[in-house]
């Protein structure tokens, strides 16, 4: 009984010790806890504020970036605008002296153009001038035939038909024809070979058979008009008519062209002229135009021409 008791005892002790220990260490631990929290706040609020400053200079760094990269943009497109603005009037400079090159080149050509065509006009017409033989001689007024030419052309005006055939004009007369004086206002493409051309003022004519033209360059055609005032008609006839003296030695002069294969005298004569133009293209003597005795010059024709008019159905001697 003793030794329970004092077991019990000793239990009871050892409990009350237990107990008064006990109590000390549980406070020191939940000071600890709070001590913990507040250090845990004081990170907290610490690492916070340090999130802040960097965002705030992170943002503060990106500001300053986009501002430097606004102002490189704006650069950069304010030199494209000054790239684009010279590229532009770089290429309209060139367009202009492009322009400009073409239309020289084009006025060249036109001038070119029209100096051939001058040129080839004019030695016509002194190559027509100085023919020794005429093949063809137009019918007078009035005077009646059975056909037509067989190079002609018909056309209506003022309400009548007329035919037009190297530099003369015809109507319908009952089944033939009758030679008739040049309706005022008919147009052709060509003149007739022997025109003589004259100026009154700054007004250029063509005379031919009687007949009065001027170029209209609307239409490039040569129109019929009337008879200026103070002009000699029979004189520009004598003119038109006349043979002028040539060196006896001329090429002209010595070929005798005969037809073999039956050819109109507009076509005898149309052929004569283009082998003419063709012999002094070949030759480079012209024996219209030269004033210069070349004989080298007058043999090379003389064989182009013949030669022209023999591969065209001619006898030539």
């Amino acid at each position: 009984m003793k030794r329970t008791a004092i077991t019990i005892a000793a239990a009871v002790l050892l409990s009350s010790i237990t107990i008064t220990t006990a109590q000390p260490v549980y406070g020191a631990s939940l000071s600890q806890e709070r001590k913990q929290i507040a250090n845990n706040r004081i990170s907290n609020r610490q690492g916070i504020q340090q999130d802040r400053r960097q965002n705030r200079q992170q943002h503060n760094q990106n500001r300053r970036e986009n501002r430097q990269d606004r102002n490189e943009n704006r650069r950069e497109n304010r030199q494209d605008r000054r790239d684009d603005i010279r590229d532009n009037r770089q290429d309209r400079r060139e367009d202009i002296r492009q322009e400009r090159r073409q239309d020289n080149r084009q006025d060249r050509r036109q001038d070119r153009r029209q100096d051939r065509r001058q040129d080839r006009r004019q030695d016509r017409r002194h190559y027509n001038r100085v023919h020794t033989h005429r093949h063809y001689h137009a019918h007078r007024i009035g005077v009646h035939v059975n056909v037509l030419p067989s190079v002609h052309v018909s056309f209506v005006l003022g309400g009548s038909r007329f035919y037009y055939s190297s530099g003369v004009y015809y109507r319908a007369a009952g089944n033939r024809y009758v030679v008739v004086v040049a309706p005022i206002g008919a147009s052709i493409a060509v003149l007739p070979f022997g025109y003589v051309d004259f100026y009154i003022g700054p007004r250029r004519f063509f005379y031919v058979n009687r007949t009065y033209y001027v170029y209209e360059p609307t239409t490039t055609q040569y129109v019929v008009v009337e008879q200026p005032e103070g002009v000699d008609e029979e004189e520009l006839q004598e003119l038109s008519e006349a043979e002028p003296a040539a060196d006896e030695t001329s090429p002209i002069q010595e070929l005798v062209v005969y037809p073999t294969e039956g050819q109109s005298d507009e076509q005898v004569e149309q052929d004569r002229y283009e082998c003419h133009r063709w012999g002094a293209e070949e030759s480079g003597f012209n024996p219209v135009t030269s004033t210069e005795t070349d004989e080298a010059g007058q043999s090379l024709y003389m064989r182009a021409m013949t030669a022209c008019l023999e591969g065209r159905g001619y006898s030539v001697n």
